[in-house]
């Protein structure tokens, strides 16, 4: 008869295994880090035996954890290459892609067409993804992701280089300088570190309670273009707004974010000749400031 414990809490105990982290493993799981201290707890309690070494500021595997994580590892990469395998014997190739809404809509959306006619035996499939990368990136093939580059065990390539700088429609009143932005709608996304860290490097000084907070950068952009307050736009997502005259951008001044795009994915992904065919393309396009002209 099988002893196999909670398939969940070995999840969860290979995920912190491999970020020896509760912290990383709880944003990969979409958990607290106590939830994950909680089932870690619960899971030696029912093997009978320690998995982690805690100490002030980290974690470290005891033998009897390492021998464990090892034996999960490979279980789990297992399932994966079985899944994987099932799903190449598809009459068209299924490629995986996680992305956020914005970078979805204003950089990817525009390059479709050139997508599929150059591989138009790959599915494609799109998958919106939340920031911060709360799942795992086990879920897709490939994945655009917001976030500060930390995912380990995975091929990590910096993306696109993003800037933010204020933005506003032309109807609204144009500032003569800096601090008139503070007499506007500021609008947030997400948190107020934008706004602090542009203020900042603007010389103004702000205490970051103005404004209101949207966690969708879609809707923040749509509420810029309606004229209901200033944003954050995101260069080069909102290049073509600016050169169409539906937004203005008021100041020069364009900070770097805390974060960034990376694309990642796990090496054994390319095994797949259309997740490595799907990479090369989007690699390709970083630099394109425009999607390529499609023939008419």
């Amino acid at each position: 008869m099988r002893q196999i414990r909670s398939v969940q809490a070995l999840k969860t105990f290979e995920a912190a295994a491999r970020h020896l982290s509760f912290k990383y493993a709880a944003q990969e799981l979409c958990v607290t880090a106590t939830a994950i201290s909680h089932q870690i707890k619960t899971l030696e309690a029912q093997l009978g035996f320690v998995l982690f070494k805690r100490k002030v500021r980290r974690i470290e595997l005891t033998d009897q954890g390492y021998e464990l994580f090892n034996t999960l590892r490979k279980a789990f990469d297992d399932i994966d290459d079985t899944i994987n395998q099932i799903e190449t014997r598809s009459k068209r190739d299924v490629v995986t892609l996680g992305l956020g809404p914005i970078i979805g809509a204003r950089w990817l959306a525009p390059r479709l067409g050139d997508l599929w006619e150059s591989h138009p035996d790959i599915d494609l499939r799109l998958h919106h993804i939340t920031f911060p990368l709360q799942k795992s990136a086990d879920l897709f093939d490939l994945a655009i992701a917001w976030g500060d580059g930390h995912w380990p065990q995975m091929e990590v390539t910096p993306f696109i280089d993003i800037k933010l700088t204020p933005v506003m429609s032309p109807q609204l009143p144009q500032p003569g300088q800096a601090a008139d932005l503070l007499q506007q709608v500021l609008i947030h996304e997400r948190n107020r570190k934008g706004w602090q860290q542009w203020f900042a490097q603007a010389g103004v000084e702000y205490d970051g309670t103005a404004g209101t907070t949207i966690d969708d950068a879609n809707l923040v952009l749509q509420a810029t273009l309606n004229a209901q307050g200033v944003s954050l736009g995101i260069l080069p997502f909102v290049s073509e707004d600016l050169r169409n005259g539906k937004l203005v951008r008021p100041f020069d001044l364009a900070v770097d974010p805390e974060f960034s795009y990376y694309l990642i994915y796990r090496k054994k992904s390319l095994n797949k000749p259309a997740v490595e065919a799907v990479r090369d393309w989007l690699l390709s396009n970083i630099q394109q400031s425009e999607p390529p002209a499609r023939a008419r």
